[in-house]
């Protein structure tokens, strides 16, 4: 059974839909903003936050929708990017089809409000999102949230494809969304994670990562049902070593890879483009640079974080985004913006490599805090 991704949404700070994401992201320029963190000591850290012009285009479509100013940002964000998935895959809102959403910390905006007034926050949980995107949706299928950190979207993914694969759904509409807050920023903080300094993945001058809100919504079909056809599905592995609460464990990483392979029936050098995870820390950096040259990948490695900053929950997410119109274009998004730094021998992408005359297999890399790891391979 061949399933194929036939819509797409996203809103970021890069581009608040798909095309103007994907233009965007080759334009060699940063797009993240400074903000002061008041925690114990004050400190301007960067992250990727919308302008106010994007926040208020997208309330525009929510009050549209019905939707009030007490709904969390988050929801506002889920909401918009599915719209557009739905839109794009010429699919009309009340379709039965199945809805599984990735997210890591539910609404956090409401808790923060609850603090300041001291009421409770009852769509505080994760679910009040769900809820919010099924019902706009009118989505009568099976729905579920994932919370399984950075690598939730991949994770989300596998899902999506197991209820089409077992005859529950035809369609399913599959993403995920998470926000900027301080419950957020202070627990990477105290990681010492961030700085005012941008995102370098795998370079020798790397600084911290980047935390950026974002979201991205993809349809996935049949293909003998769907209206349009981006890319199809080659495979996706996970797995959970739980090692450590932070730092990732290589050879369960490795085994991650090899799964993955495996389920696509593919070795490594058929892989023509790698979207690396590469959030620009020492751990993931040299773990992934690693298992890229033991395994013998021979593709073009794209770091996005670079230009997107991290996403969390939606990283994988909005990173589909990209690799579907990669495929569609035969252009990969030249995210190398300190190629004169690189530590590791590695083919990364750049002006004279972004394009192909044919892409055949491109393999997205989610890896999250608790050793939680996901891959999906993706084709034409």
């Amino acid at each position: 059974m061949e399933l194929v991704i036939s819509g797409l949404g996203c809103v970021t700070p890069v581009g608040v839909n798909p095309s103007e994401l994907f233009e965007n992201s080759s334009k060699k320029q940063s797009f993240f903003s400074s903000i002061m963190l008041d925690g114990y000591t004050q400190k301007e850290i960067l992250v990727g936050k919308l302008t106010s012009q994007q926040r208020d285009k997208i309330m525009r479509q929510s009050t549209q929708l019905g939707l009030k100013d007490k709904h969390s940002w988050n929801t506002h964000l889920g909401i918009y990017s599915a719209i557009q998935a739905l839109q794009d895959a010429e699919i009309n809102a009340g379709m039965r089809m199945g809805l599984v959403v990735a997210n890591n910390d539910g609404n956090s905006d409401l808790l923060e409000q609850s603090l300041n007034t001291n009421l409770l926050a009852p769509n505080y949980c994760g679910t009040s999102l769900l809820k919010s995107i099924r019902t706009v949706t009118e989505s009568s299928g099976f729905s579920t949230l994932i919370y399984n950190t950075c690598a939730s979207f991949n994770a989300a993914l596998e899902i999506a494809v197991n209820l089409i694969k077992q005859n529950i759904h035809d369609t399913v509409l599959v993403g995920g969304t998470d926000l900027l807050a301080k419950k957020v920023l202070y627990g990477f903080d105290t990681l010492k994670a961030l700085s005012h300094q941008p995102c370098k993945p795998f370079c020798r001058d790397r600084g911290p990562i980047t935390i950026s809100e974002g979201s991205a919504f993809i349809v996935l079909q049949k293909a003998a049902i769907a209206r349009k056809r981006y890319c199809s599905i080659a495979g996706i592995s996970r797995n959970c070593d739980a090692d450590h609460p932070t730092t990732p464990n290589k050879e369960s990483i490795l085994t991650c890879h090899k799964m993955a392979l495996k389920k696509a029936q593919l070795d490594a050098q058929d892989i023509n483009v790698l979207f690396a995870h590469g959030t620009g820390t020492v751990a993931n950096d040299s773990i992934e640079a690693a298992i890229v040259n033991e395994l013998s990948y021979t593709a073009v490695i794209c770091a996005p974080k670079t230009i997107l900053g991290h996403n969390m929950a939606a990283c994988g997410a909005v990173a589909t985004i990209l690799i579907a119109l990669t495929f569609k274009n035969n252009r990969v998004p030249a995210t190398s913006l300190y190629s004169d730094s690189h530590e590791f021998d590695l083919n990364y992408v750049g002006d004279t490599n972004a394009h192909f005359p044919k892409i055949d297999f491109i393999q997205s890399n989610s890896f999250g805090f608790g050793g939680n790891n996901a891959i999906a391979i993706f084709g034409t």
